[in-house]
């Protein structure tokens, strides 16, 4: 049988149907607010933290890529390991310097 549509089964511990009856939970550790929530809140908060950096870091990485990739007047995809592998090993800050630094062109 398909599933042709949200799941409907009403179940409060469902990843579909708990939120949508406001029953959240952590992505996490996954526990329930129904079930008390977070036992650690404070480490759940530091993997969300990490996860935000992780994503930072690599919306930066691409908008540089791109930017090199459109000065270059090629795809994206096209751009030289070598020049990828030093937009990668920059440290954070140079990133977001030569990200400001696009939105100043």
């Amino acid at each position: 049988m398909r599933n042709f549509g949200p799941c409907m089964c009403g179940d409060t511990h469902c990843h579909s149907c708990g939120p949508a009856q406001g029953n959240g939970y952590c992505p996490y550790c996954g526990a329930w607010d129904d079930d008390g929530g977070c036992k650690n809140p404070a480490d759940c908060e530091a993997k969300a933290d990490e996860d935000a950096a992780g994503q930072e870091r690599e919306y930066l990485e691409e908008a540089i890529l791109e930017s090199i990739a459109q000065e270059e007047g090629q795809p994206f995809w096209d751009v030289s390991q070598e020049v990828r592998q030093e937009i990668i090993s920059l440290p954070i800050t140079e990133l977001r310097e030569r990200a400001n630094a696009l939105k100043g062109n």
